[in-house]
């Protein structure tokens, strides 16, 4: 705000607060102090209600402060100028169809959580599991993660922002530029197959090397209990989470409102559901029952994108979620690692001596690098991605 208009509106305040003194503007003859609408401050609306100017609002609030400090009156009634001014304010500085957005994901927020923490609330409300299997739970819930949090977690969230610019929000293919479409499907096709192999990576080689990591992290009382299997399970799990998330990245991207609000009736009932299982698998299969109700959620959501994202890309030539069905010959390769490293945890793995458990790391590394050579050689398109997303990032990073 200019000094000027500043003065300007100090002298009209006090000009009128003067004039006020002697009887002549609040309420005449009544003695009380107004404060008269200065010209180019105030404007008259169609119903004779007193408002500011848009391009003085600055100063209007200035008037604001004024009368709120000298205790004045208005000459106009003052009620009716502050709804003005609040929504003169509100329309000026709150797009609405952004906020019913917002307020639309905020309730889905809050539904997440229940699917994402329902399993703490059902262990502690309900005592399902006693304080040492809780722990492992814990435990075990917190090594898987890591994963997802370091691998996983950045992938969402920087290709929830790129589909969120590339595609217009609402709109159907038809109405989205070609260009941008094209751009949209090949990325979400390499991004399912990148977190599609990464999940089977991880669900294949951590089977077999859960209960080595278990015990090298906390020794026999992780590594001889129920740690192993669910272990074991949360490797599977990871599988799922690193589909859904990339899935739902895209969809939640391309929602309108009503679609997020319909999700949000899908994610109730699914959320009572997750907890009904809950309850039922921990005391059919122990804590390993909270990993498999887990499992069924996030297949439950994952089925849910897929539909949206098959309509969505169904009156076009493109089609995305071909990035969920892997090389078969890399699936072959990924049968056999599971199996050669499977005997080779039965045989070497874990109560043999170190020199045991060499062994069965080194048959895993044999596994892994037999793994990683077929994926250069049957996904050139996913490595190609890879090269030109990810490393120019690294290296920047490293520079």
């Amino acid at each position: 705000m200019s000094s000027d208009r500043i003065s300007k509106a100090r002298l009209c305040t006090v000009e009128n607060e003067e004039s006020g003194r002697r009887g002549g503007l609040g309420q005449p003859g009544s003695g009380r102090g107004g404060v008269a609408a200065c010209p180019g401050l105030l404007s008259r609306g169609a119903a004779g209600t007193m408002f500011p100017s848009p391009s003085l609002l600055p100063e209007a609030l200035v008037l604001l402060v004024a009368v709120q400090c000298h205790g004045l009156q208005w000459q106009e009634e003052p009620m009716p100028w502050c709804r003005g001014l609040s929504l003169l304010f509100l329309q000026t500085f709150v797009n609405w169809k952004e906020a019913r957005l917002t307020w639309s994901f905020f309730k889905q927020s809050f539904l997440k959580q229940i699917l994402t923490e329902g399993e703490r609330y059902v262990m502690t409300f309900l005592n399902v599991l006693n304080f040492g299997d809780q722990g492992v739970y814990d435990i075990v819930n917190n090594l898987g993660s890591l994963v997802a949090r370091f691998i996983f977690l950045p992938i969402e969230e920087s290709f929830y922002v790129f589909f969120a610019k590339v595609l217009e929000r609402g709109k159907s293919v038809k109405d989205q530029k070609k260009g941008d479409v094209a751009m949209a499907a090949n990325v979400l096709e390499s991004l399912l197959k990148l977190v599609l192999l990464t999940g089977l990576t991880v669900t294949v080689f951590g089977y077999a090397y859960s209960q080595l990591a278990l015990d090298i992290y906390g020794g026999s009382t992780l590594s001889s209990g129920t740690g192993p299997d669910l272990f074991r399970c949360y490797s599977l799990y990871v599988l799922f989470l690193a589909v859904n998330g990339v899935t739902e990245c895209f969809t939640f991207a391309l929602m309108c409102k009503e679609e997020v609000d319909r999700y949000n009736f899908v994610m109730l009932a699914l959320s009572f559901t997750f907890l009904c299982i809950s309850y039922f698998l921990t005391h059919w299969h122990g804590s390993v029952g909270f990993i498999l109700a887990n499992c069924f959620n996030m297949g439950i959501r994952i089925a849910h994108s897929i539909h949206y994202i098959y309509a969505y890309f169904q009156e076009s030539t493109y089609r995305p979620l071909m990035g969920l069905l892997p090389s078969p010959f890399l699936v072959l390769i990924y049968i056999i690692s599971g199996v050669i490293t499977g005997f080779s945890e039965v045989f070497f793995c874990c109560d043999k001596g170190w020199m045991a458990r060499v062994i069965h790391v080194s048959m895993g590394a044999l596994c892994f690098g037999t793994t990683i050579v077929t994926m250069f050689c049957t996904e050139r398109k996913l490595i190609h991605f890879v090269r030109r997303q990810f490393l120019p990032r690294y290296l920047k990073k490293g520079s």
